[in-house]
Formats: C-alpha cells, sequence, structure tokens
C-alpha cells in the first residue's frame, strides 16, 4: 500500500475541518483572515515602508481593508503603488472572506430552522405530560387533556413520535381546533430511544402516555419510559399509561411498567360498558359523560371540614356535587356502608363539574323522611337480547352479559359470518344465526321475536363499518316507529363524528369504541386512583350503576326536592348520581348530577341514576 503524498493527507485534513460544521468553519475563516492581515502588514512594512510607517498601523490598515473594502479609497494619498497593490489584494481576500462567512451563516440559519421544523430541538417543560408514539386515539386523547387542563396555569403537552412535525401538528389543528391555554409541543424521534425522550424532558414531567400501532411498539415504550424513569430515581408518582389491545399482552406491559404502570385492557372495558349499558336505556349516556372532560367528572376531593360525619349524610353537604364514595389511604371506597364515618385524610370522590368547585356546606341541608317511600322491585334485566353483527368483541360481550342475565334469558347472535348453533353460558343460553342483517325481511323476522335489547356491532371486512351501522339503526327506526315498547338499542360506532348522522335513528344508547378507551386512558392518567374505581364500577362484583325507576323511592306525584330524594336513596344503601326524565316524544333525558337547589315535576316513568350493589 503506498503512503499518501503530502497534498493528499492536507485535503484529508481539510475535509474532516469542513466537517466539523459552523463554528469549526468560522474559526478557519478567521484565522485565513488573521493570516493576511499580517501578511499584507509584513510586505507592505518589507517593501514600502515610508508608506506603512510602524508595523502595529499597517496591521490595522491591513485588517480595515479586509472588512471594508472602501477604505482603499484613502491609500491613493500615500502615491505608493505597491502599497496601495498590497493593501487592493488584503480587500479582495476580505471579499472572499465576507461572502464566505455569509454562506456558511445563512447554511446554519436554514439547518437550524430545518431542525426546528423537523421537531428536533430539546423540550424544557416541567410537570407537564408527554405522550409517546401515534395512533388514531391521540387526537381524543390530547382533546380531553386540554380541557383538564382549562384551569391550570402553563398546561403543555409535549408529543414525541417519528411523524414528521409541520403534518402532525396540521393534523391535530384539523381534528382538535382550539388547543385554549394548553400549549400543544410536537417533537420527531423514536419514543424508545433515551436521547429523544431525554429531548422531551421526560424527567420532568408529570405523567406519561403510550400509545402505538401494536401492543408491542406500546410494550417497547413502557419499557423505555419506565427504565429511564427508574434509573435516575424520579418518584413513583410519575405514572405511565396505556392501552392494551390483546389479553396475553398485559402481564409483560404491567412487567415492563413496574410499579408505575396503568394499563388498560381495551376489549375488557368496552365489552363490561356493552354488557351494562344493554340493561338500561340511557347508561351510556352516563359513562361518556363519566369518562370525558366535557360536563361533569369524577374527583376526589379533601373532607377536612367532614371529619366525623356518617357517609350517608355526605350527600345533604353538597347542592352542586354527587357523592361516591371514600378515598382513604390510597384504596377507593365506593359507596361504603352508611355509619362510615369521614375520618382525617380521607377524600370524598365526587361527580362535579371541575375540580375545587364541590365545596360542602357548614350543615346538612334538612329533608322531608315523611315522603321516602322505599318499594324495591325485582331486578329486570333484558330476557331476550339480539346482537347483530360480529367482531372480535362479540365474544367477551357475551360472556359480560351472562353475568348479568336474567334466568332462562336468551340471546340471538346474527351474522353473515356466524357458524350456526346454540350454547348455554350460565344462564344465558346462545343462538348464532347466519344471515344478512342488511335484509329487511331477515331482519324484520329477528325483530319479531321481541327482544328487550338490540347491540348492533360494527364488522369488519364489511365496507364501512359505521355506515353499516347506521343502515342497521334506519332500518331499527322505521320498526320501532310507532310501537310503544321499543327495545334498548346500543350500537357501536367506530368513529365519533357519526353519531350525529345517527340521531336520525332516534337511538339513545351509543358505543364508540376507541373513543370510550381514549376517554378512560386519560383520566386514569391523569389520575391513578381512576382505574380501581372505574374497574369496579364496570365488573359484576362491587358497585355499578342503574338505572331504576323514581317509584322505588319517593312518590312522584308528590313535588320533592333532591336533597331529600338523595337522602330517600342513600337510606336504602344507593347514591344519587343523576335523573333520567321522560319526554312527551318518548325518548328521554339524562341529567348527570344535577343541581339540588332545582326543583322538578317528576311523571310515573322517570327514573333515578344511582350508585348500588344490585
Amino acid at each position: 500500500m503506498r503512503n499518501p503524498k503530502c497534498k493528499e493527507r492536507l485535503s484529508y485534513r481539510f475535509d474532516q475541518l469542513m466537517s466539523k460544521g459552523t463554528v469549526a468553519l468560522v474559526a478557519l475563516l478567521f484565522a485565513v483572515t488573521v493570516v493576511v492581515a499580517l501578511l499584507v502588514a509584513a510586505l507592505a512594512c518589507l517593501f514600502t515602508p515610508a508608506s506603512a510607517k510602524c508595523m502595529g498601523d499597517t496591521v490595522w490598515n491591513s485588517f480595515m481593508r479586509i472588512l471594508d473594502a472602501g477604505n482603499v479609497m484613502g491609500d491613493y494619498e500615500t502615491g505608493e503603488p505597491l502599497y496601495v497593490l498590497f493593501m487592493i489584494v488584503a480587500a479582495v481576500c476580505g471579499l472572499f472572506v465576507t461572502s464566505i462567512l455569509i454562506g456558511i451563516i445563512n447554511t446554519a440559519f436554514q439547518k437550524k430552522l430545518e431542525s426546528l421544523r423537523r421537531g428536533n430541538s430539546r423540550v424544557l417543560e416541567k410537570g407537564h405530560t408527554v405522550i409517546l408514539g401515534y395512533d388514531e386515539h391521540l387526537s381524543t386523547i390530547l382533546g380531553e387533556l386540554i380541557s383538564a387542563n382549562e384551569n391550570e396555569k402553563n398546561a403543555a403537552v409535549v408529543i414525541l413520535c417519528e411523524r414528521e412535525k409541520p403534518a402532525l401538528e396540521e393534523e391535530l389543528a384539523a381534528q382538535v381546533g382550539d388547543f385554549r391555554n394548553t400549549r400543544v409541543i410536537c417533537r420527531c424521534g423514536d419514543p424508545t430511544s433515551f436521547p429523544a425522550l431525554r429531548n422531551v424532558s421526560l424527567l420532568a414531567c408529570a405523567r406519561v402516555i403510550a400509545l402505538g400501532a401494536d401492543d408491542f411498539t406500546v410494550i417497547q415504550e413502557i419499557l423505555a419510559a419506565n427504565t429511564l424513569l427508574e434509573d435516575q430515581n424520579v418518584p413513583p408518582d410519575v405514572t405511565v399509561s396505556a392501552v392494551i389491545t390483546q389479553e396475553q399482552n398485559l402481564d409483560a406491559a404491567r412487567i415492563a411498567g413496574g410499579a408505575r404502570a396503568e394499563i388498560l385492557y381495551f376489549e375488557k372495558v368496552i365489552s363490561r360498558i356493552f354488557a351494562q349499558t344493554c340493561r338500561k336505556a340511557g347508561l351510556s349516556q352516563v359513562y361518556q359523560e363519566l369518562f370525558d372532560f366535557q360536563g361533569d367528572e369524577i374527583y376526589m376531593e379533601p373532607a377536612d371540614a367532614l371529619v366525623g360525619v356518617p357517609f350517608i349524610q355526605l350527600s345533604r353537604y353538597y347542592c352542586n356535587a354527587s357523592i361516591m364514595g371514600l378515598r382513604r389511604e390510597g384504596r377507593v371506597l365506593l359507596n361504603p356502608p352508611g355509619e362510615t364515618l369521614v375520618q382525617p385524610g380521607d377524600a370524598v370522590i365526587l361527580i362535579a363539574t371541575d375540580n375545587g368547585v364541590a365545596v360542602p356546606g357548614a350543615a346538612p341541608a334538612p329533608v322531608d323522611a315523611a315522603l321516602f317511600r322505599p318499594q324495591p322491585e325485582a331486578a329486570s334485566g333484558p330476557r331476550s337480547l339480539l346482537v347483530l353483527g360480529q367482531n372480535p368483541l362479540t365474544e367477551d360481550i357475551i360472556r359480560e352479559i351472562s353475568l348479568y342475565a336474567a334466568p332462562d334469558a336468551t340471546l340471538t347472535v346474527a351474522s353473515a359470518s356466524a357458524a350456526p348453533g346454540e350454547t348455554r353460558l350460565r344462564e344465558l343460553a346462545v343462538r348464532a344465526v347466519r344471515c344478512d342483517v342488511l335484509n329487511r325481511e331477515a331482519l324484520w323476522a329477528l325483530l319479531a321475536q321481541e327482544p328487550d335489547c338490540v347491540i348492533v356491532l360494527a364488522e369488519d371486512g364489511q365496507g364501512d363499518a359505521d355506515a353499516r351501522t347506521l343502515t342497521v339503526l334506519l332500518q331499527l327506526s322505521h320498526y320501532y316507529r310507532d310501537r310503544p315498547d321499543a327495545p334498548v338499542v346500543v350500537s357501536e360506532m367506530r368513529s365519533k363524528k357519526n353519531q350525529a348522522l345517527a340521531s336520525v335513528a332516534r337511538v339513545n344508547d351509543f358505543v364508540v369504541g376507541s373513543n370510550l378507551a381514549s376517554l378512560v386512558l386519560t383520566q386514569i392518567a391523569l389520575n391513578r386512583s381512576l382505574n380501581a374505581l372505574f374497574d369496579e364500577l364496570l365488573t359484576d362484583e362491587g358497585n355499578e350503576i342503574y338505572i331504576k325507576p323514581l317509584r322505588q323511592f319517593v312518590d312522584p306525584a308528590v313535588p320533592v326536592d333532591l336533597y331529600t330524594l338523595a337522602a330517600a336513596t342513600a337510606q336504602t344503601g344507593q347514591q344519587l348520581l343523576g335523573l333520567r326524565l321522560q319526554q312527551p316524544d318518548g325518548r328521554f333525558t339524562v341529567l348527570l348530577n344535577p343541581d339540588k337547589g332545582r326543583h322538578f315535576d317528576f311523571g310515573p316513568e322517570d327514573c333515578v341514576i344511582v350508585l348500588a350493589e344490585s
């Protein structure tokens, strides 16, 4: 191998220097300027001593010609052509140096703008929310965080994903719209890379939400975030929340997140909501309002002023809040026994319009116990259910429904892809029928069996799933238009925007699968104690939300204030959460957490929304 020549070595060194960036190039130009100035000054002093005078003045004059070529005009007064030539050489070198310097600065400025455009700059935030990754839930989660931050000062959400920053910002602006007082900061990078995580100030954030196209991507993000937080001894109250779609991946996600992880199993949540909603029309609206940050939400407020007050009396202290339970030493106590006393350090779990709004009164509001009329009625869950359509949620929905099914209840699954057959699950008899539910004759034959509840599921592989659902809903609306005994109809919508279109079908209940999962995830990310609360609400164990006839507690024909109504339900171990008021056209209005200072003229079909064990 031949040795490189001196020219090649110099070229290699020069290339290395040029590749070191803007600072190195500016330093090189400065060095060239100094060398040229000294060289011109030395030559001028050597060959034109009369005009150059002293070395210091000549060096200064040389620098001035390099910086400003116009100064050469004054050199004509010396009358020395050679001296003028030296200064012209310095001025010409200055033109080259200045041009190159402008180019370097312009290139550096463009690189910086490109870096900012791509979202590579460092984030200097504290107490912010970090969202890792991207999926279709991002806009919903961001919208909920913006609503939750309305009363927060200097709120910020940082999104780290591999999408280009300008495209992501345009998409979020179109889908979310007004960011209000929340600063949304997008950064482009690998959400599983430690340098990228440090770049978004993960170590100073308040919470982390992991999103991804699949469970494995989400688990990687959880592992990366938890590892960095643990290595830097970040306090354990910084949680990592995520949704997992496959049950077999739950354990891996929880192991990856350790004690920080709050993992939500998507299919289980949606299936539970379906099972709960089909019991009584209006329940899905209750869950929708509880889960999102529009209207009323669940809060845990300090209760120092209520220490020693029995739980059964708490509803009488709050005019603008509905009581659900107590949080004691980190544990959630939903609807504890009425004689349970509020202890120091307890927080009251309640439904209110915003954090800090619910303030207890100094004394309990008076109630008229003479109006209490406890008349418990036998549970009357649906005895005949019809499921139109089939998707991966179907099996889990049937399993959850079987936990609430009345004795000898039947459930029919109708779909073009169903395998005909009959099975039994606990008290529930399940029958599968293969037919096209979009066919009017086939659908009406199924409806002729007079089901108590109809569930319409979005089917994959059949074109636009929501369009099919809307078509079925329109046929259901037409079939039941003149029938007063219309069943509870629960439909699954993949897109929230299609709910408005479905309003013409006069269906009261909607379960928007991906949307609800996003809402629950956001709630848990902001308050990890809600995970245990939602888990109890959506299972057959413990307390759930029910809609019951108002006549079970008071006489609808007798005027009664809501303080008395709340006390009447509490007397039976149930907490008043809201009202379902029947409208003249057969539809109803759901009022969650009504102001107890309002008065209502109740009718015989009006219902109360309560938290109860059965």
